[in-house]
């Protein structure tokens, strides 16, 4: 397994894309493209795709605009406007050169948190160059919490400026998440029953920065263009489609957002699946019942290489 950074333009057009693939010794058999979540960065799933290496998976993934390296000098900020696009896009850049190392290779794309809502938004424009996606720790939000929210960050960018960070949105939107939890005693604790896990996180610092206004403004739009089915005739109507989560993740109204999310794509035509881990939360590749979902994801994939 050899682990390896490369960088490509971002279509924003002023910066480039931190990127990691991960390549198996041996004949590659599929590649999964991971769209990460909010928050966090690419090399958080180095453990989940050295266990995909060992089933001759390749990996690759990037740092969305605003995380980890592509712009750590500009945490939280995505574009000036039109950053649920670009989020999209840029997904697609990565894709593209995925399909030019291994073009007749089956690819998967994988999507966590914020980074499956950009995954969700990718399968109305780009699904036909995928042999199936799987949704981890996503969710159908509330269209007032999503209204709400969004004429909140959108006056906060007009009157603060798009990189003014709000403690009001930070805490309504994430940080209030911890209040349905009272094990393990630590902040950021609805991410996962591992103790070990929460501490790690709390202790990156690409993990401990806070969302721009302009930042939310993106996520919020993007959501709710998938809570308004925006382009879901476009999606292909025989791919492969899972969701994967927590039965106790709040982004995932433990489960029934999961569900509600599912049927969005059932009316559309598609015959997505469902599980939902019980008692785990919002991490579930990063819970103590890692292992299962890791063998889960590997067979599902396996299952669908024409």
């Amino acid at each position: 397994m050899t682990l390896e950074n490369f960088r490509i333009p971002s279509t924003r057009g002023d910066t480039d894309l931190n990127c990691c693939r991960w390549v198996p010794e041996g004949t590659v058999k599929a590649v999964l493209q991971i769209s990460h979540g909010m928050i966090e960065h690419i090399t958080r799933y180095s453990d989940f795709a050295r266990f995909l290496n060992g089933r001759n998976i390749a990996v690759y993934g990037h740092d969305h605009l605003g995380h980890g390296d592509t712009t750590p000098n500009d945490l939280g900020f995505i574009a000036e406007e039109g950053g649920d696009a670009i989020l999209v896009d840029d997904l697609f850049e990565v894709t593209k050169r995925i399909e030019s190392e291994y073009p007749d290779t089956p690819l998967f794309l994988l999507g966590h948190s914020m980074g499956s809502f950009v995954a969700r938004r990718y399968i109305t424009k780009y699904g036909d160059h995928l042999d199936g996606a799987i949704f981890v720790g996503t969710g159908n939000q509330s269209p007032i919490s999503v209204k709400t929210g969004l004429f909140i960050s959108r006056y906060l960018c007009r009157h603060k400026g798009v990189r003014y960070v709000s403690p009001f949105l930070n805490k309504t939107i994430l940080e209030s998440n911890d209040r349905h939890f009272e094990v393990p005693d630590m902040k950021n604790r609805w991410i996962s029953r591992d103790p070990r896990t929460v501490r790690k996180y709390n202790e990156d610092p690409l993990c401990t920065f806070r969302f721009t206004a302009g930042g939310f403004r993106d996520l919020l739009t993007m959501i709710k263009r998938l809570e308004d089915g925006e382009d879901f005739d476009r999606i292909p109507k025989d791919l492969p489609v899972i969701f994967l989560s927590g039965k106790d993740d709040p982004i995932g109204d433990f489960g029934k957002g999961v569900e509600k999310a599912r049927d969005g794509l059932r009316k559309a035509g598609l015959d997505p699946g469902m599980k939902l881990y019980e008692g785990a939360r919002h991490e579930v590749l990063n819970e103590t019942n890692r292992e299962e979902v890791y063998d889960d994801i590997a067979e599902w994939v396996e299952e669908r290489i024409p």
